[in-house]
């Protein structure tokens, strides 16, 4: 994402809840299994999440721009929340506000193993309406939501430095995306959910967020179940896969690396057209798994789900689940699985 014009300011919440972990908790790395996410379900609150968003000048005409949104809060049924609202536990996180669109979202800083390849997905639900709940959510309102991994934990939402998902609008159901990177040297890594509803209006205009989860994909120097090959250093062609929103410049950006080195790369015949699931060789990519003998690599597309891949390949959700480190159903474009029997 290119960083926002000079009208563009990036507000962020004045109040942060730190977590402590103990000193010995940070060195260690973790299992793969595990969700380094403090705070995952919002059931501490707000506890350890920071809001940030954008403030773009009101234009004489249209609705091309984004307002601080009214509430940066929880839902909780204890509370007497819908229970719609929430995925599961008591609480959701929700962003709120009325007739004037916003762009904003929630972060955290989360320690990480160096070098690891890491996943990090977030359950959403939109709701855009005229009338109050339960009134349904318009469809026809633009509704982008997307997570993000900045592998250097610089914490800025706006930086071309992160690594965005596929955007989703799951209006009057939950949906699951997610995104994976390879952590800095730092072991630090910033994480962002993002909703963006620039372009249009409505009197309630909201976004609800739960069961978010940090997982390591494979450690660093490793590969994910299944693989032989090292994963590849810094520099080193691997294979990328194409996800939906990539272009070329994205996915330059993304790497560090220019268009043209991409071009020599890959003789594609037409530069500005990509093909979600397609195959680049990118440098600084991890390599797409190499499938072991009776493991097929499969790169999901548009209307896939975990319960339909078990269903075509023969297979149960458990064994892809644990084929690929997974410990949800979240599943998202242009990722790559191992199934097997």
């Amino acid at each position: 994402m290119q960083k926002p014009n000079p009208f563009l300011r990036l507000a962020l919440a004045a109040s942060v809840i730190a977590l402590a972990l103990p000193l010995g908790q940070a060195q260690a790395a973790p299992l793969a299994q595990d969700n380094l996410l403090p705070n995952p379900g919002f059931e501490s609150g707000t506890g350890s999440w920071q809001a940030w968003w954008a403030e773009i000048a009101k234009p004489s005409i249209g609705y091309d721009y984004a307002f601080k949104p009214n509430s940066f809060n929880t839902e909780s049924i204890s509370g007497g929340a819908a229970r719609d609202l929430v995925m599961a536990g008591d609480k959701s996180y929700r962003i709120l506000n009325n007739w004037d669109p916003f762009w904003a979202g929630i972060k955290q800083n989360v320690n990480v193993p160096a070098g690891a390849r890491v996943r990090f997905s977030m359950s959403a639900r939109a709701w855009a309406a005229a009338n109050f709940w339960p009134a349904a959510s318009d469809t026809n309102m633009p509704t982008r939501i997307r997570v993000g991994i900045e592998p250097n934990g610089n914490g800025d939402p706006f930086s071309g430095s992160v690594v965005w998902s596929n955007e989703i609008a799951p209006h009057n159901s939950w949906g699951g995306v997610a995104v994976e990177a390879t952590a800095g040297a730092g072991g630090v890594v910033s994480v962002f959910v993002s909703i963006d509803y620039r372009g249009s209006s409505r009197q309630f205009m909201g976004a609800f967020f739960d069961e978010g989860q940090l997982v390591v994909v494979s450690p660093a120097g490793t590969t994910q179940p299944g693989t032989t090959a090292p994963a590849p250093v810094a520099g080193t062609p691997g294979i990328y896969v194409v996800q939906s929103g990539d272009s070329l410049g994205k996915i330059a950006r993304k790497f560090n690396v220019t268009v043209q080195e991409l071009l020599q790369l890959n003789p594609l015949k037409d530069p500005n057209t990509l093909q979600i699931g397609q195959q680049l060789k990118v440098p600084g990519a991890v390599t797409a798994p190499t499938p072991s003998a009776g493991i097929t690599s499969y790169v999901v597309v548009a209307g896939d789900n975990l319960s339909r891949l078990a269903r075509r390949f023969n297979t149960t959700v458990a064994r892809i689940q644990q084929l690929n480190n997974l410990k949800t159903d979240v599943i998202y474009i242009g990722q790559t699985l191992l199934i097997g029997p």
